[in-house]
């Protein structure tokens, strides 16, 4: 889900301003449809993420996030928020593949998943925190939580 949801969101922001036209859109039933969906997605995705303690979970989750925003910003109907949007795709792609790798590289050295057993890594592996660290301030709605030192 985590590469798929992002190429459902380039197709959608390609066919709502290629075919569409991101103020015909806006103006639409369809688009203030898409809206209200996305705005529950992306209040719910976090919060959802928020309540599970795998780290691939809550990269799901907020992917899903990042996806609806996307939507959101595409029905918007302005040049700025589409603009915006494929700006967020591009952030989020950039910031989501350094989490997956730091996630990667915590599991297959120690095995752990859970967010609340990562207290100390930070210590033993400090560039891959260092990393992930970074990338988690890049993307607002990634890594939080209880996630020990680093």
């Amino acid at each position: 889900s985590i590469a798929v949801a992002p190429v459902g969101a380039i197709g959608f922001l390609k066919v709502a301003v290629g075919i569409f036209g991101a103020p015909a859109l806006a103006a639409s039933s369809a688009g203030k449809a898409v809206l209200v969906v996305s705005l529950v997605a992306l209040t719910a995705a976090p919060l959802l993420a928020l309540a599970r303690q795998s780290l691939s979970e809550r990269l799901a989750y907020t992917t899903l996030a990042a996806t609806a925003f996307v939507f959101a910003a595409a029905v918007l109907g302005a040049q700025s928020a589409v603009l915006g949007a494929a700006l967020q795709l591009l952030a989020h792609g950039l910031a989501k593949t350094t989490l997956l790798m730091a996630a990667g590289t915590i599991e297959t050295a120690t095995g752990r998943r859970d967010v609340a057993r990562l207290g100390g890594l930070g210590q033993r592996m400090p560039w891959t925190f260092a990393s992930r660290g970074i990338a988690a301030l890049s993307h607002p709605l990634a890594s939080r939580g209880r996630s020990g030192s680093g």
